[in-house]
């Protein structure tokens, strides 16, 4: 039983990253008679190489979400508000956006059971940007 397998043409800088690691399986020695043993080793050995890459069959479990981590995401979506209205101060509000930030400020006072304004302002103003500090700061240390 002969069989082939097509040698790659590799560059000479490519050859030399690889520093042996090619791995060479002789196919062609691989008889009926001795094909079981051949299948074995080989199966073992690949099964060596990869255990140590990677753990077959095993998952690292998925690290529960605490509430904590949920505030803190929900914090930051508030901080973002607040970081574009300081940007933004004296600047026109588009409707998408105030659409927008409506929707996340309508999904956090449901969520936890604050009474943060929604944007009605055309304008981003300072008395915003101190409305959604003071207004997010109290409600969040309530929970």
């Amino acid at each position: 039983m002969a069989t082939e397998i097509m040698k790659k043409s590799r560059t000479a800088a490519y050859n030399k990253s690889l520093k042996g690691k090619k791995w060479v399986y002789s196919l062609d020695k691989a008889i009926k008679k001795n094909w079981k043993n051949y299948k074995a080793k080989l199966d073992n050995m690949l099964k060596g190489k990869l255990s140590k890459k990677v753990a077959l069959g095993r998952t690292k479990a998925k690290k529960k979400k605490s509430i904590s981590d949920d505030i803190k995401k929900d914090l930051k979506i508030i901080e973002k508000i607040c970081q574009q209205c300081a940007i933004e101060i004296g600047q026109e509000i588009s409707n998408s956006i105030r659409i927008n930030i409506n929707l996340q400020i309508t999904n956090l006072n449901n969520i936890y059971k604050t009474e943060i304004e929604e944007l009605s302002e055309k304008v981003w103003s300072k008395r915003r940007l101190e409305n959604l500090k003071t207004c997010a700061a109290k409600q969040f240390k309530k929970s």
